[in-house]
């Protein structure tokens, strides 16, 4: 099978060859054994007919095997036995849920390993009294093929998917041309956070202030002034729902698609009134203190709707530990406190400007 430059096949003894090429010439590399003696002496060999698989980030190479005499090198595996390719040791080994007759591993950020399984729709004892009366060609019509599905590094069984063909022999994996740019855990729940609380926070202040709050979204004049106090009292019930979504392990993907069209309406909402040449509005981003909209605001707006398309991303999957959760909190405070600090500042500045 092919791995990127280089080819690779395992011999019908079990060992394991392979070959650079550049287009030019083919260079080959010394070959390794599968098996060491004893395992030789205990009849361990491969199996099936798509018994070889490489996972090229990792430079693993995944072999179907079992044990037999040496003419059932096309029976059907019970194990796959993992390999390193720089060293040609074996480093883990997967027990079927089912025999196997081929294999084939995923490229992809979230590497699976396949495998087309026999599933007879027969209890064994069934099984065992059709072989034996009818023989082992009766066998066949209760023989359904399936493709399960195991997590690559721990070998975890995941699912089976039935119903995939009459006698399908060979796993074609569609290669992983782009590679995704993923974002670490830490990193994307503190956006996640950040983003929820920034939005809990405008929720409140709306809510606390909502008479001032609607007189304020009235004055942009974006909807018909007998439907302006009706949305502004649905509003803040919208922005906390993002909040509630972007803390959800399930909907923040939605929450952060949610968050950035929000925040890009209230952009636009600014924009078209400076573009009116209506600069005395207060952008409403907060009470007890006047800030009228400018394109600074519209800038950070479109800076935050970006900074939630980021939760589009995928993450890499990791637990998190207590150092995670820890470095997690401690970025949440210290971007809290900056945010607070800002708007202060913003708050005296724009106090300073009323009073001149």
């Amino acid at each position: 099978m092919q791995d990127g430059k280089s080819w690779h096949f395992i011999s019908q003894k079990g060992f394991f060859h392979s070959f650079l090429t550049d287009g030019k010439q083919l260079i080959a590399s010394e070959p390794w054994s599968l098996f060491n003696d004893k395992e030789r002496e205990e009849d361990w060999r491969i199996s099936g007919l798509q018994h070889l698989a490489v996972h090229q980030q990792s430079q693993q190479a995944y072999v179907l095997v079992h044990q037999g005499p040496p003419e059932s090198f096309e029976d059907p595996g019970t194990h796959i036995w993992v390999y390193d390719l720089a060293s040609g040791n074996r480093i883990n080994e997967i027990k079927l849920e089912r025999m196997a007759i081929s294999i084939a591993v995923s490229q992809d950020s979230q590497a699976q390993l396949y495998s087309i399984a026999a599933n007879f729709n027969l209890p064994f004892l069934f099984q065992m009294y059709v072989y034996l009366m009818e023989g082992e060609k009766s066998l066949e019509k209760h023989l359904k093929l399936v493709l399960d599905v195991y997590e690559l590094n721990s070998g975890e069984f995941l699912r089976s998917i039935d119903e995939i063909g009459n006698y399908p022999s060979y796993i074609q994996v569609w290669p992983a041309t782009v590679k995704a740019p993923m974002i670490d855990p830490v990193f994307y729940w503190t956006i996640s956070i950040i983003l929820a609380l920034l939005w809990c926070r405008a929720a409140i202040n709306k809510l606390q202030a909502s008479q001032e709050f609607a007189e304020l979204f009235a004055a942009y004049h974006l909807v018909p002034q007998s439907v302006a106090p009706s949305m502004a009292m649905i509003l803040p019930c919208v922005e906390l729902l993002v909040a509630v979504l972007l803390l959800l392990p399930a909907t923040q993907i939605e929450g952060g698609l949610a968050s950035a069209a929000l925040l890009a309406i209230y952009a636009m909402a600014m924009a078209l009134n400076l573009l009116r040449g209506r600069i005395h509005i207060d952008c409403g981003c907060h009470f007890g203190g006047s800030q009228t909209i400018s394109w600074r605001l519209v800038t950070r707006n479109i800076l935050l709707a970006c900074l939630s398309l980021i939760l589009l991303l995928p993450v890499v999957t990791r637990l998190l530990s207590v150092g995670d959760i820890l470095l997690i909190s401690a970025f949440c405070f210290v971007i809290g406190l900056s945010g607070m600090m800002l708007q202060a500042i913003s708050n005296l500045r724009s106090a300073a400007m009323g009073a001149e």
